[in-house]
């Protein structure tokens, strides 16, 4: 009882002075959170006050490519992960809006993939493959929650939920992204010949020649 009371006192007291007139007080209130570790999320809440992002962006390098975008599709990815101990269990659900885009490399198109007929003024072109992109997560749509089992609070396993939140994002996004998106290759490769074929049929257009594309 004499505990609680005194965490009632300290509580009153950042309430009552103010955040910046409770620095003053902190070797005090110190002690009483260690006595109520409970009251420490509470207190954290009462006095917390987000600053201004620093943000730095670094221009790595610059590579040119000869990829023609042939198709974009976008998907969700949901994942999730537990961690359980004898006070119970600890899940984190993950739900990311990603967009996943297909290319060509035409760079990749050899002179042997390639076959003139002079007389109808066909080029017949050989399909190349058609490569899984960049894989984007739409940060700002990110849904997470976070569920807890018997003995498991925030308050007590807040560091489990970031390890489970890092890890969905850094391994599990990706890798189950990619997946879904193999699932799309036959849809990619037809919306591909299509975008190839026209991409082709306007450069020769352009130049003024009588010739016709087909892509196969």
């Amino acid at each position: 009882m004499r505990t609680l009371n005194i965490s009632l006192l300290a509580l009153g007291l950042v309430v009552v002075v103010g955040r910046a007139e409770a620095q003053s007080y902190l070797p005090a209130l110190t002690k009483v959170v260690r006595k109520a570790p409970a009251l420490l999320e509470l207190l954290d809440e009462l006095t917390s006050q987000d600053k201004p992002a620093r943000v730095k962006t670094l221009l790595k390098g610059a590579l040119g490519e000869e990829k023609l975008v042939a198709w974009t599709t976008k998907l969700d990815v949901q994942a999730s992960r537990t961690q359980s101990n004898w006070r119970g269990e600890v899940t984190v659900t993950m739900t990311v809006p990603a967009q996943v885009s297909y290319h060509v490399d035409l760079g990749k198109v050899l002179p042997s993939n390639l076959k003139y007929d002079s007389g109808k003024r066909i080029l017949r072109v050989k399909m190349p493959a058609v490569e899984l992109g960049e894989v984007s997560a739409v940060l700002k749509d990110l849904d997470m929650s976070t569920s807890y089992g018997r003995m498991r609070f925030s308050f007590t396993d807040h560091r489990t939920v970031a390890r489970l939140k890092r890890e969905l994002l850094r391994d599990d996004f990706d890798t189950q992204a990619r997946e879904l998106a193999r699932g799309q290759q036959t849809a990619a490769r037809n919306a591909a010949r299509t975008v190839l074929q026209r991409f082709l049929q306007r450069s020769f257009d352009a130049a003024r020649a009588e010739v016709t594309v087909v892509v196969e």
